[in-house]
């Protein structure tokens, strides 16, 4: 009987401990268990934020602020909760014994600056538009120098095809978005610049007289502060059936947001040259079966190592005369036309001046411009002189009075 009695008393003591041990347990996973942590979200302004992101850090595990700014999340002590909105800084707060966390966000300033301007010429985050936009930025712009401001966009955005009508300086330059929509009418874009659509289109090249530029090129691409591509049907609702094609938005400089006088002076010189052309057979002088005709465009004449020239100044295809049989001229041989001859050096010059300022009450850009191009080929030039004003002042709290001015 005590042997018993010594058996049942030591499992009663092991119960008592294993007993023991579960409770320290089970207190100790009722401390790490989660708990309930709630709180408001707002801006600097005490404006609730709805839609914020808050999220467990390191996890999955979320929730999003409802209309009033109020969430409520699982959470245990020691984790980080990171709040995240656009247009604000996002922020970390760490749980500890606190079980209410009110949060005021900051706005993020690179973040605000990502806007497009609208139709009303209202800015707006591009997020929140209900229609497809692409923006190129002035460094964008301005990293790609070109008489025409359209070529700037070359390789910027989606869907677009620019097609420059020829090499010579001013050519004009053709644009579609999506492809072309008409086969026998103009299928390229509206522009529109500081809220005011302007003639596209336009443009000529042939192979005789002057050749016409689009309208484009009459704007300077310094002067450009952004360009917004608008696609599909959003172009036509908001500027109607000219912006069938889509729609080029181009908003210009101005004086806001600088603390000082800003002056500017830009030159630059570029210089264009013939790196390669089609080939040709040098075998053959102009004419056809064999005979030589000057002035003709078939190249089926006789052989040039044949030919020599007669020497014949009266002549005005060539200054050495025309080309006969050998041993009926003069003894020069005839030689071959080399088409590097008659190309030369392009050289384009510009020259650009710009001053701007601002303040609360109202901001000025000016800026003047001279861009002097020659081209490949001799008697190819084209010139242009811009100038440009954009103002506005404050007159009271509920009037502004402005100006944009631009001379080409």
């Amino acid at each position: 009987m005590p042997a018993n009695s010594n058996i049942k008393q030591k499992m009663k003591t092991k119960f008592s401990s294993i007993l023991t041990l579960l409770l320290v347990l089970a207190v100790q996973m009722t401390f790490a268990q989660g708990r309930t942590i709630s709180g408001t979200v707002t801006d600097p302004t005490g404006m609730p934020l709805p839609g914020v992101n808050v999220l467990i850090k390191g996890t999955t595990t979320g929730v999003q602020t409802d209309f009033d700014g109020d969430y409520t999340i699982e959470a245990t002590r020691g984790d980080v909760l990171v709040f995240s909105y656009i247009g604000m800084k996002t922020v970390e707060y760490g749980i500890g014994d606190n079980t209410r966390i009110d949060v005021v966000m900051q706005e993020d300033a690179a973040q605000l600056e990502e806007v497009v301007v609208t139709a009303v010429g209202i800015s707006r985050d591009e997020k929140e538009l209900g229609y497809n936009v692409q923006t190129v930025s002035s460094e964008e712009i301005t990293s790609k120098p070109n008489a025409d401001v359209v070529n700037s966009l070359a390789g910027e955005t989606s869907g677009v095809q620019i097609v420059s009508s020829s090499g010579e300086a001013g050519a004009s330059t053709f644009i579609t978005i999506r492809g072309s929509a008409s086969i026998t009418g103009n299928n390229q874009p509206l522009f529109v610049i500081n809220g005011m659509p302007v003639a596209s289109g336009g443009g000529d090249s042939g192979v005789g007289g002057v050749n016409t530029s689009s309208r484009t090129i009459d704007i300077n691409p310094d002067d450009i502060e952004s360009m917004s591509v608008l696609k599909g049907g959003a172009a036509t609702a908001l500027y109607g059936v000219r912006a069938a094609n889509g729609a080029i938005i181009i908003t210009t400089k101005s004086g806001k947001n600088l603390t000082q006088r800003k002056i500017e002076f830009h030159s630059s010189v570029g210089f264009d040259k013939v790196s390669q052309l089609p080939g040709r057979q040098k075998l053959f002088a102009q004419g056809v079966n064999g005979e030589w005709i000057g002035g003709n465009a078939f190249s089926w004449g006789p052989r040039i190592s044949d030919l020599e020239y007669d020497g014949d100044p009266n002549y005005k295809w060539d200054p050495f005369g025309r080309l006969v049989p050998e041993g009926e001229g003069n003894g020069m041989p005839a030689q071959y036309y080399d088409p590097y001859d008659f190309f030369q050096t392009g050289m384009t010059t510009n020259n650009r001046f710009s001053i701007a300022n601002g303040n609360d009450q109202g901001n000025y850009y000016f800026s003047v411009s001279n861009l002097d191009q020659e081209g490949i080929m001799p008697n190819d030039t084209y010139g242009r002189t811009t100038a440009r004003l954009n103002a506005s002042t404050k007159l009271n709290e509920d009037m502004t009075f402005g100006a944009d001015m631009a001379y080409t």
